[in-house]
């Protein structure tokens, strides 16, 4: 037989209430609310980092093709990777195979390149996709030196980095082109850039069932515009973008020391030696019209010896008839000896005179043949110089850097 037992009056029994049974779970749903908020903050965190490491490797990926191919690559049209050139596409996928990327998560980047063509004027092009000789800096030619300057012709098989940096220089300075990539800030201004790479971030925070948000959504071939790469992450907007600028692009190339010294410095260099090589043409030309007025001086010299000393002897011969004639008057006539001796003693000085001429006349034209002599290989050293300094400065711009 049981034995019941029976509560007694005045003692509590062992247990939860029901408003400590509230509490417990309100502080359990407050703990579970904490740990998803960390959970999706942690998990947004490790998707940026992600996504940041992506952008980044991406961006140097890009600037490393440039500088193997001369060119960035075109968009990919879908996450497979590969570039596709077709129909002027400026917008589209990373093309990570590509580039080189060995992670296919790339393949969700968006990707955006400069393209502004012009077949007719390849001088002009700013496609930044295509490998094209642009570069033409102007040459003196031809002796003398013609003036203005003529561009070097273009030839494709000369396409090189030097190329890729004029396009730049070409596109940076370009006016405004809505039809040609770019990016809008939070202000609604928009600019030109080299290239572009988005990544999505965690979440479709617009809701539209695509993962990209703002322009990056709605960018294509057609209307190539990117949000900034400034933009605020908002409850709308969580995307990454990259934006990389001319002048950026321009200067992890180095192209400015480069276009400086190809362009400019040794360009400038071959027009000057162009111009040494006439110089001193002209001036060995004005030598020799030197050492021929010389020439006429030695001769004139010559001439003058000659005059004075035919009077010599003429003065002499009359001293000589004086003479006799005095004789002949038994020195009646002594006073014809007079005008006699002076006429000798005139022509006498006159040919000492023409002598001393002549021989400075001779000095003379020594010198100006020594000159001559000595311009002679200047000149031939000028050319030499010239044509190596326009060949070098020509093969610059064939080898780029």
């Amino acid at each position: 037989m049981r034995r019941l037992h029976r509560v007694r009056p005045g003692r509590d029994q062992a247990g939860f209430s029901l408003v400590e049974m509230g509490v417990a779970l309100g502080i359990l749903g407050l703990l579970v609310l904490a740990f998803a908020v960390y959970w999706r903050m942690s998990a947004q965190e490790k998707t940026a980092a992600q996504e940041r490491d992506l952008l980044e490797i991406a961006e140097r990926a890009a600037v490393g093709f440039v500088h193997a191919n001369f060119r960035l690559p075109c968009p990919a049209a879908d996450a497979s990777g590969n570039e596709d050139c077709s129909a002027a596409r400026q917008v589209g996928f990373l093309p990570w195979r590509t580039l080189g990327v060995p992670d296919a998560r790339a393949g969700q980047l968006r990707y955006g390149v400069h393209r502004a063509p012009d077949a007719t004027q390849p001088w002009l092009d700013m496609d930044l996709t295509q490998s094209k000789d642009r570069l033409r800096p102007a040459f003196t030619v031809g002796l003398p030196p013609i003036l203005p300057q003529v561009p070097l012709a273009l030839d494709p098989a000369n396409a090189n980095l030097l190329d890729f940096c004029y396009a730049a220089t070409l596109a940076s300075n370009a006016a405004a082109n809505p039809a040609a990539l770019g990016v809008m800030d939070t202000s609604g201004v928009r600019r030109a850039v080299a290239f572009t790479v988005a990544a999505p971030g965690m979440l479709d925070a617009d809701g539209d069932g695509n993962p990209f948000d703002g322009r990056q959504a709605s960018a294509t071939s057609a209307s190539p515009t990117f949000d900034a790469a400034n933009r605020p992450a908002s409850n709308g907007y969580d995307d990454r973008v990259v934006a990389v600028p001319f002048n950026a692009l321009f200067a992890q190339l180095q192209c400015g020391q480069a276009l400086s010294a190809v362009s400019h410095s040794h360009v400038n260099a071959a027009t000057a030696a162009a111009f040494m090589q006439r110089a001193l043409i002209d001036y060995q030309r004005q030598l020799e019209i030197a050492a021929l007025l010389a020439g006429a001086g030695v001769a004139s010299g010559t001439a003058g010896v000659l005059s004075a000393s035919a009077g010599l002897s003429s003065a002499v011969a009359g001293s000589a008839n004086a003479v006799a004639f005095t004789i002949l008057t038994y020195g009646s006539a002594a006073g014809v000896m007079a005008p006699a001796i002076a006429a000798i003693v005139a022509n006498t000085a006159a040919v000492a005179a023409s002598a001393a001429t002549l021989a400075k006349a001779v000095v003379a034209k020594q010198e100006a043949d020594r000159r001559v002599t000595e311009v002679v290989p200047l000149v031939t050293d000028s050319a030499a110089q010239a044509i190596a300094i326009d060949t070098d400065a020509r093969t610059a711009d064939n080898l780029g850097f």
